[in-house]
């Protein structure tokens, strides 16, 4: 019996920084295939302040943990919402 693949998937990981926090990104997709979902995590000093799913279809899921003002809230969402935006962009372009 032969080993066959049956799906590759592609996995884009990215990084900025805001509000003094680390915002790390994952995308993941099928090989050929436009990403469907994005995972965020924002962290400062080892601590995680944030997580956050973006799917392309614009579902948003915005999770702030205790200790994060509402301000530092606010800001992050808007980083996190155009990051997201610029990684769908970058693969999710048809090749």
């Amino acid at each position: 019996m032969a080993l066959e693949t049956k799906q590759s998937q592609v996995r884009s990981t990215y990084t900025n920084t805001a509000e003094g926090y680390e915002l790390n990104y994952t995308g993941y997709r099928d090989e050929g295939e436009n990403a469907k979902d994005i995972n965020v995590w924002a962290k400062k000093d080892g601590n995680r302040a944030c997580t956050a799913t973006f799917s392309a279809n614009g579902r948003k899921s915005f999770i702030v943990d205790e200790g994060v003002s509402d301000e530092t809230a606010k800001a992050l969402f808007s980083v996190v919402t155009d990051d997201c935006a610029n990684i769908f962009g970058q693969i999710n372009k048809k090749e």
